[in-house]
C-alpha cells in the first residue's frame, strides 16, 4: 500500500476496448485487447465473426473501418511491439511535416528484437536515444527534429524543401543540430551534414538580406557588404566606427565551414586578429557547428568588447 495511510494504492484506470478503437482509427493489438479485460477466446470470436479483421499477426481493425494511411501506420507500429516507432518520411507524415505517407512505412524496433519482415512494413533495428523518441496522438515516433533530418536525408533532393520549411515554422536550429550530433555514424549522418550546411548557407543569405532591409529602412548610412578586414570578409562593416556585424541565419555561423571540423583555436586567431586592429565584432549567441563531446551545443562569444559602436 502506498500513499497516505488509510487510503489504497491508486489503481491505473483501464482502458477500454472502445476507447482504443476511437483513438486509434479502429486499430487494436491483441495485447491491447486482453489489456481492456477480453479474453483470448473473445478476441478468436470477433475475428471468427468478421467484427475484427486482421491486418497483420495479432493486429486487427475493426470491421466497420477503412483502411486508411493512418491504419496501415498505427497497425505497422504496433505490430513491430515494444520500443517500436516510426521514424523517417514515415513520421514526417504523421508530424505534418509531409504530404504523403510513403510505401513501405517505416518502423524502427531496438536492436534487442529481431521481428520478421512484413509485406508494408520497411523495418530498421536501431536502438534510439530517448531524446529523440516522442509520442503524438497516441503513437510512439521519432521527434520532430530527429524526423525533420532523416527525412531530408531520405527525400533525397526533395529534402531541403523540407528542411527549410520546418526550420522556419517548426524546429529551431540548435535542436537539430544537438540531435544530428546526437545521432552522428549513423545511417545517412554524413549526408545530414552536407544538408545542414547547405540550409545553414540559404538561411545565413536570407538573414543578410533582411539585415540590409533594416538598415536602409532606418536611413543608416556608413556600411557596407563583404567587407575585406585582416584577411576575412564581413558581412556587414561600418569602417569608420570600426565595427564589424556578422550575420546568422537560423541561429548557425553564416560560414558553412562552421559546420566542418576545424581546429577551434583558428577562431581564436580570428576574433584575436580582428580585435588587434581595433575591430569591434557583434554577432548573437549562436551554436559553433561542430559536435563537440558532452558539450554538442557549444556557444561562442558574443562580442569582442572595448571599442565603441556606431552611435555611442
Amino acid at each position: 500500500m502506498t500513499g497516505n495511510p488509510g487510503f489504497p494504492a491508486a489503481v491505473a484506470p483501464r482502458v477500454d476496448i472502445d476507447s482504443y478503437l476511437r483513438r486509434q482509427a479502429g486499430v487494436i493489438s491483441h495485447q491491447q485487447a486482453l489489456a481492456a479485460g477480453m479474453s483470448r477466446s473473445a478476441v478468436k470470436r470477433r475475428v471468427s465473426a468478421g467484427r475484427w479483421r486482421q491486418l497483420h499477426p495479432r493486429v486487427y481493425l475493426a470491421a466497420d473501418r477503412e483502411r486508411t494511411d493512418e491504419v496501415r501506420l498505427r497497425a505497422a507500429v504496433l505490430w513491430a511491439g515494444t520500443g517500436a516507432a516510426a521514424h523517417g518520411v514515415s513520421a514526417a507524415w504523421w508530424h505534418g511535416l509531409w504530404s504523403r505517407l510513403p510505401s513501405p512505412v517505416e518502423v524502427t524496433v531496438p536492436r534487442t528484437r529481431t521481428p520478421r519482415r512484413r509485406p508494408g512494413i520497411a523495418l530498421r533495428f536501431r536502438t534510439i536515444d530517448a531524446r529523440d523518441l516522442t509520442e503524438y496522438r497516441d503513437m510512439p515516433i521519432t521527434s520532430v527534429a530527429l524526423t525533420v533530418i532523416e527525412a531530408a536525408v531520405a527525400l533525397g533532393p526533395k529534402g531541403s524543401v523540407l528542411l527549410d520549411r520546418a526550420l522556419q515554422r517548426y524546429v529551431t536550429f540548435g535542436w537539430v543540430h544537438r540531435t544530428h550530433c546526437r545521432n552522428l555514424g549513423c545511417h545517412g549522418s554524413a549526408a545530414a551534414s552536407a544538408m545542414l550546411v547547405a540550409a545553414a548557407d540559404r538561411a545565413a543569405s536570407h538573414a543578410e538580406r533582411l539585415l540590409v532591409a533594416l538598415l536602409r529602412g532606418a536611413g543608416i548610412l556608413g556600411w557596407e557588404l563583404n567587407y575585406a578586414s585582416e584577411g576575412y570578409l564581413i558581412d556587414v562593416a561600418f569602417p569608420v566606427q570600426r565595427v564589424a556585424i556578422e550575420v546568422d541565419g537560423v541561429g548557425v555561423a553564416h560560414d558553412a565551414r562552421a559546420f566542418r571540423p576545424r581546429p577551434a583555436a583558428s577562431e581564436r586567431t580570428r576574433e584575436r586578429r580582428l580585435a588587434g586592429a581595433a575591430v569591434h565584432l557583434a554577432r548573437p549567441h549562436r551554436p559553433s557547428g561542430r559536435c563537440h563531446h558532452g558539450h554538442p551545443h557549444r556557444r561562442e562569444t558574443a562580442i569582442i568588447s572595448g571599442h565603441a559602436a556606431p552611435g555611442a
